[in-house]
C-alpha cells in the first residue's frame, strides 16, 4: 500500500544517489500501473522540490505512454524518455514510425528515446539523446558495440 512514509522514502533516496552522484541530469526510473500514476507523479514533485536549480529532471516512460496518456503533461520533468525496448504489439508500427522520422504524440516526448543493449531498435530517430540500459552488467564491449550502433544513427 502506498502511504506518505513510503513516498518521502522513495524520493529520499532518489535524492541521497542524486547527491552523491552529482550531476547535471537526474534520470528516475518508476513504471506504475494505471491506477498509481499519481504516486509518481509525487515522488516526481518531491524529487523536483529537492534538487538544485541548475539540476534537470528526467524520467522514462514506455513509448507507449507517449502517445497515449494525457497524464504526463502534468509530469513536474524537463524530459520523458520514451523506452524504445520490450513493447507490446504495437511496437513494430512504433519504431517504424520513429526510424522514418516520426515523432511520438506527446511533444515532450521527442527529445530523447533509451534502448537496451540486448534489442537496439536498428534504426532510431535523429538528433535526440539517447540512454542506454543494459539488462546485465556493462562491459567494455557491450559499450562499444553500443557506441558505434549509436554513432550510426546519427
Amino acid at each position: 500500500a502506498w502511504t506518505s512514509r513510503l513516498r518521502s522514502r522513495v524520493a529520499a533516496a532518489d535524492l541521497h544517489h542524486a547527491r552523491a552522484f552529482p550531476a547535471r541530469r537526474v534520470q528516475v526510473d518508476f513504471e506504475v500501473r494505471a491506477s498509481e500514476r499519481q504516486v509518481l507523479l509525487d515522488v516526481l514533485e518531491d524529487v523536483r522540490r529537492g534538487l538544485p536549480r541548475a539540476t534537470r529532471l528526467s524520467m522514462t516512460a514506455p513509448a507507449s505512454w507517449c502517445d497515449t496518456e494525457r497524464w504526463l503533461d502534468h509530469a513536474p520533468v524537463d524530459e520523458i524518455v520514451p523506452m524504445l525496448f520490450r513493447m507490446q504489439e504495437a511496437g513494430d508500427a512504433l519504431k517504424n514510425r520513429l526510424a522514418a522520422g516520426g515523432g511520438f504524440r506527446k511533444p515532450r516526448c521527442r527529445s530523447a528515446f533509451a534502448v537496451w543493449t540486448d534489442t537496439p531498435p536498428g534504426r532510431a530517430p535523429r538528433g535526440r539523446r539517447v540512454y542506454l540500459f543494459n539488462p546485465g552488467s556493462w562491459t567494455e564491449a557491450d559499450f562499444r558495440r553500443m557506441q558505434a550502433e549509436v554513432e550510426g544513427w546519427r
